[in-house]
């Protein structure tokens, strides 16, 4: 896997963190446990790798508390490792994964992304409406098309 690859899916992960409260974990959670595993071997701490071991059997538990105990400790090896990535990660993707919830730091950095574009932004988020559109869409730098002139 490629730095950039590597930044993006630990964001996927750290993004679409199940809920540890069910019992037996579905067989979506038990692949996200996987790939998390497999995400911070990626990145290459051995000793973040460990505990993603250890903390992957205590997610299985049938103890409920221990179950939720694991999952809050999963969280930051997950940020620490997402951070190594994006350092590792190309400039260009460095600051593409948002932590939902964070709805300043969104819109600082989907301004900062209009405002620097040379050629086309994309910007994908199921959650965002025409507000996004109207009040940034003005932060693009216009670009004439000189392909046409010729």
């Amino acid at each position: 896997m490629n730095p950039q690859e590597l930044y993006h899916t630990l964001g996927n992960l750290v993004a679409t963190f199940p809920d540890f409260a069910a019992h037996p974990l579905s067989p979506e959670t038990q692949m996200w446990i996987g790939r998390a595993y497999a995400s911070v071997q990626q990145v290459g701490n051995l000793i973040d790798t460990g505990h993603v071991m250890g903390i992957s059997r205590s997610l299985n538990s049938d103890d409920a508390p221990r179950r939720l105990s694991a999952a809050a400790a999963l969280v930051p090896i997950l940020y620490r490792n997402l951070a190594v990535a994006e350092m590792n990660a190309p400039a260009p993707a460095r600051g593409a994964f948002i932590p939902a919830g964070n709805e300043f730091d969104a819109f600082a950095a989907i301004g900062r992304v209009l405002t620097t574009a040379e050629a086309d932004a994309l910007i994908v988020d199921p959650y965002m409406d025409e507000r996004t559109l109207t009040d940034f869409a003005v932060l693009a730098t216009e670009q004439s098309d000189n392909s046409a002139a010729g």
